[in-house]
C-alpha cells in the first residue's frame, strides 16, 4: 500500500462494521487513495467483504464485562504489530494505551472521535450511587488528561462542545448523518417478510434496544394502538444491551401477536437495520429525555428521512423543530398520549409535502472529515 498513511480506528464496544468507524470513516478515507485503513472493533456476525481495509475482531463480550477494561492491553499489542502513524480512537478507555504508544512513536497523530458523553452517561443513566459517580468522574479524567497528546476531536453532537468544555485541541463536528448504501444483497427472514405485508400498518424500532431509547414506552404505544388496528405490526430489530431486557422481549412477543423481535445481545449489522425500515410504514423514536440523550439528535431521523419514512417522535424541541419544516413526523409524549388523536394524525396527515432537506446525507460531512484528517495529518491533497 506504498506511502499511504497507515491507520487504525478503534473501538471496543462497537462492531468492525459498525456505520460509523467503517462505512462512514472507514471508507471515506480508503476512497482517498491516501490512507491505509485498519479497524479494530467488537466480532461481528457478518464482517464485511472488503479486501481493501483489514479488520481486526478482538473484542467479544458484553458491555458489562471486567473484560472491558482489560480490553485495551490486547489493543496495544494489535497497535505494535500493525504501527499506525495515524489513530482514530472512538471510546474512552484505550486512550491510555493510545497515548502510550505516541509516547513510543513521537510521531504518531491521535484523534479522538467522541460519538457519546461517556462520563454523563455514568451520571444520569444508571443507579448514582458513589461507584458509579466515581467511575463519570474517573472516565472524565482520562478524557481531560488525555487532551495534551489528542491532534484533534471529533465530536457527533453539537452539544458536545458546550458538556465537554476542558476539550483544548482543534474539534470538528462530524455529524451522523445518512451515508447511501446498497441494500439490494441484505436478506431478511421470509417470516418477518411474510408478516409485514400481511399487516394493516408496520412500526418500526430500529438500532440500539435499551431502556432510555424507549423500548417499554414504544411497546406501551403499539399494545394501545393495535387495540384500534387489529392488523397493526410492531417490528422491533436491533442490538439488546442488557440480558434481562432480551429475555423480556422474547417473552413479550410470545405473548404479543402484534410483536415480531428481529434482536440479539450482540450488535446487529447496520444493513439488516436499514433494510428493515423498507418493510415500515412508520418509524418510532421514543427516547427519554434522560440529560445524556435529549440534547443529542438522534439518527434515526435521518434515516426515516432518507426511506420517506413517517415517524412517531417523542416531544423534544430539538428534534420536533427540525422534523416541523418537512412534516415528516408526528410528536407524541410517550408519558401521556391520548390514542385517538395519534390515529387521527396518522391517517390525516400529509407527510413529505415537499421532499426532504437535502442535508441529511453523509456527503457534507464526508468533505468535513477528510479535510479535517488530512490537515491534522500533513496530508498533500
Amino acid at each position: 500500500m506504498g506511502d499511504k498513511v497507515k491507520t487504525v480506528i478503534a473501538s471496543i464496544l462497537k462492531p468492525i462494521d459498525d456505520t460509523r468507524m467503517y462505512e462512514k470513516f472507514g471508507l471515506t478515507l480508503r476512497q482517498t487513495n491516501r490512507y491505509e485503513v485498519n479497524i479494530i472493533g467488537f466480532t461481528s456476525k457478518n464482517p464485511p467483504q472488503d479486501n481493501k481495509i483489514r479488520f481486526y475482531s478482538i473484542f467479544n463480550f458484553n458491555s458489562t464485562s471486567t473484560k472491558r477494561w482489560l480490553a485495551s492491553l490486547t489493543y496495544f499489542v494489535y497497535l505494535m504489530r500493525i504501527k499506525p502513524k495515524l489513530i482514530i480512537v472512538t471510546t474512552f478507555e484505550l486512550l491510555p494505551f493510545t497515548i502510550f504508544y505516541k509516547i513510543i512513536h513521537s510521531n504518531v497523530r491521535i484523534v479522538y472521535d467522541i460519538q457519546e458523553n461517556y462520563a454523563l452517561n455514568f451520571l444520569s443513566n444508571r443507579n448514582k450511587s458513589y461507584l458509579t459517580k466515581m467511575v463519570g468522574y474517573i472516565i472524565r479524567g482520562i478524557e481531560h488528561l488525555s487532551q495534551r497528546y489528542i491532534d484533534l476531536n471529533i465530536l457527533a453532537e453539537l452539544t458536545y462542545a458546550k458538556e465537554l468544555s476542558f476539550l483544548d485541541k482543534p474539534v470538528e463536528f462530524i455529524l451522523n448523518k445518512y451515508k447511501v448504501v446498497d441494500l439490494q444483497h441484505i436478506t431478511l427472514p421470509s417470516t418477518l417478510i411474510n408478516i409485514a405485508e400481511k399487516s394493516e400498518l408496520v412500526f418500526i424500532l430500529n438500532g440500539t434496544i435499551s431502556k432510555n431509547y424507549g423500548i417499554y414506552e414504544t411497546l406501551a404505544f403499539a399494545k394501545e394502538l393495535s387495540m384500534c388496528i387489529p392488523k397493526l405490526l410492531l417490528i422491533v430489530v436491533g442490538h439488546v444491551t442488557e440480558v434481562d431486557l432480551y429475555q423480556y422481549l422474547r417473552q413479550y412477543e410470545q405473548q404479543n401477536s402484534h410483536v415480531y423481535c428481529y434482536i440479539d445481545t450482540s450488535p446487529i449489522s447496520h444493513l439488516i437495520l436499514l433494510k428493515a425500515v423498507e418493510l415500515a410504514d412508520f418509524g418510532i423514536i421514543a427516547h427519554r429525555l434522560v440529560d445524556s440523550i435529549k440534547d443529542c439528535f438522534p439518527t434515526r431521523i435521518y434515516e426515516y428521512m432518507a426511506f420517506r419514512k413517517p415517524f412517531i417522535l417523542q416531544d423534544n424541541p430539538l428534534w420536533t423543530t427540525y422534523c416541523q419544516d418537512w412534516q415528516c413526523s408526528i410528536p407524541v409524549d410517550f408519558s401521556n398520549f391520548n390514542i385517538q388523536e395519534v390515529l387521527s394524525a396518522i391517517k390525516n396527515t400529509n407527510f413529505y409535502p415537499n421532499g426532504f432537506s437535502q442535508h441529511i446525507y453523509w456527503n457534507s460531512e464526508a468533505k468535513k472529515l477528510i479535510e479535517a484528517i488530512d490537515s491534522t495529518n500533513g496530508t498533500k491533497h
